[in-house]
């Protein structure tokens, strides 16, 4: 084509195909660049204006007073109290504050007016745990309601709230004995409170996405601005359960009885020189009873009345509740009860042995003996107890409003969901672990049948131990017992351990009876050892 004027180049019906494709694939790609330079700048221009995490103003939202029943399995936890933010210990509050946190429910730890009922340490569970807390509110404030905009829960909380524990106090300090726990009731939630829940956030359901499911929110409710979770708690309730092996159940249950009423556990609790030496504490009551199964529902019970049971009746696999029911406890103290009534069950030490315990004073103390701590996975904090009217207890979002009986339950029937779920896979494991017991028996007793000549069948199926040697096992089962002295069974301690040939003969090793073994620190000992340490540090840094 040859080069004339513009217009020229533009009569398209004079050019020739080959140069017209020339020029539509020469505009074709032109335009291609003139977009991608477009698209450049426009994200050169858009750089750093992308939207970010705007900071959420507490400011400007209302707030309410709540308390949260809390049930977890302590299992896989280090406890409940929360460690330093730039820890990886898992706890059960660590868990909690978290999801408070993303769901912008709190602002942090110290401006929620934070409270709980108690500590439980490392692998110990609660079914009833209470927190206390104020919380971020869907409605408008409203201090006729108990709602309240940010600037009147800052006055309230200078004015009216008096500081509480320290909330990274551990647990055995000594709770605050006040008049307050001896109320039985108190003056119910204005109607106003409870009606104003009607359009409140579901706090249940929003923080249990969040949670892990070990960890539910069982339900919340609306509290008084005086609550405290810890100093108002009338009581406190354990469970710790345990098989029954070959321990004596009625002389336990005798000797538990002997906790009740107020005495010094110094002797029975793990001594913290830190902490005031008051160790002076009131159990309600004590009892031990055969636990419950969730297979037994439907049927008849009366598990809690073992005086007619004797203890040649109790079945070595049946499982017990030694239940403990006391306002305030010490540190580790019920699984140190626990160990003792061990040793009575073992019949190695008498029942007067607890009184000897109890007798000890500031000027008699010579410090505990020393003895193994019962474990820690049994033991559940399975109840609290506040005084009447304390809390309106909500599970679902709207109670009140909802005329459906079926839609009370969605938050219950979700958790139920995931209990069920658990108890499945364990109780099957269990099953599984039951049946192998069965068969490694049979297969042992098969196998020493042949060894001695005799002329055993190929094994059938559902063989069990009934339809083999029954005593031949619980020979062995004795023999492995004998040398569990603190109730539990320890395939460690085993090991350690010469294998006789007559496994009739249980364990005849010496055993040193309690008020002869080696003690701990005294309380003024472990005390003045801490103050010269503290010392001796302070003049290192100086």
């Amino acid at each position: 084509m040859s080069k004339s004027n513009k217009k020229d180049e533009l009569d398209f019906d004079s050019w020739e195909k080959k140069d017209l494709i020339e020029y539509i694939k020469k505009n074709i790609n032109n335009k291609k660049e003139n977009i991608k330079e477009n698209n450049i700048d426009t994200q050169n221009k858009n750089k750093g204006k992308k939207k970010g995490n705007r900071e959420f103003d507490f400011t400007k939202c209302s707030y309410r007073y709540i308390a949260l029943k809390i049930a977890y399995f302590g299992w896989n936890y280090q406890g409940f109290a929360a460690q330093a933010e730039d820890s990886n210990v898992s706890t059960i509050e660590g868990h909690l504050f978290d999801a408070l946190k993303i769901l912008k429910l709190i602002q942090d730890r110290k401006t929620c007016h934070y409270s709980l009922c108690g500590r439980t340490d490392k692998g110990v569970s609660a079914f009833s745990q209470i927190v206390g807390l104020y919380v971020r509110s869907a409605l408008k404030n409203d201090l006729s309601k108990g709602i309240y905009s940010y600037d009147e829960l800052k006055k309230l909380k200078k004015n009216n709230i008096s500081p509480v524990n320290d909330p990274m106090d551990i647990s055995n300090d000594e709770e605050k004995d006040s008049e307050d726990n001896n109320i039985s009731f108190t003056e119910s939630l204005n109607e106003s409170v409870i009606q104003a829940t009607e359009h409140e956030m579901d706090y249940v359901n929003m923080l249990n996405r969040l949670l892990p499911s070990d960890i539910r929110i069982l339900a919340w409710s609306p509290i008084k601005s005086t609550f405290n979770a810890r100093y108002g708690c009338s009581y406190r309730k354990y469970h710790y359960f345990f098989s029954s092996q070959d321990l004596d159940i009625e002389l336990m249950q005798k000797a538990c009885k002997k906790f009740e009423g107020q005495h010094d556990f110094r002797n029975f609790c793990k001594i913290d020189p830190t902490k005031p030496n008051k160790f002076e504490r009131t159990i309600y009551s004590c009892s031990i009873f055969k636990a419950n199964d969730i297979s037994q529902l439907g049927h008849s019970q009366e598990n809690k009345d073992i005086s007619s049971s004797t203890n040649s009746n109790n079945h070595p696999f049946d499982i017990y509740t030694f239940e403990i029911k006391g306002m305030a406890f010490l540190w580790h103290q019920v699984r140190c009860c626990m160990a003792i009534l061990f040793l009575i069950g073992k019949h190695k030490e008498n029942i007067d042995i607890i009184d000897k315990l109890f007798n000890v004073t500031d000027e008699k103390d010579q410090g505990k003996p020393i003895y193994d701590l019962a474990p820690e996975i049994p033991l559940v904090l399975v109840d609290t107890g506040y005084p009447k009217n304390t809390f309106y207890w909500i599970n679902d979002r709207n109670p009140l409003l909802s005329k459906n009986e079926a839609t009370n339950y969605i938050n219950y029937i979700k958790n139920l969901s995931l209990l069920l779920e658990t108890w499945q896979n364990e109780a099957i494991k269990l099953s599984q672990i039951s049946k192998l017991i069965l068969d490694h028996w049979n297969f042992q007793f098969q196998m020493n049948q042949n060894s001695s000549g005799s002329d055993i069948n190929a094994r059938e199926e559902n063989t069990s131990i009934l339809s083999q040697n029954q005593s031949k096992f619980f020979d062995i089962l004795k023999y492995i017992q004998s040398y569990n002295l603190d109730g539990w069974y320890n395939s460690k301690r085993m090991q350690k351990i010469p294998i006789k040939s007559d496994i009739s003969v249980t364990n005849t090793s010496n055993y040193v009876p309690l008020l002869k073994r080696k003690k701990c620190n005294s309380f003024n000992e472990a005390y003045e050892r801490k103050k010269q340490k503290k010392g001796n540090d302070s003049s290192i840094k100086e």
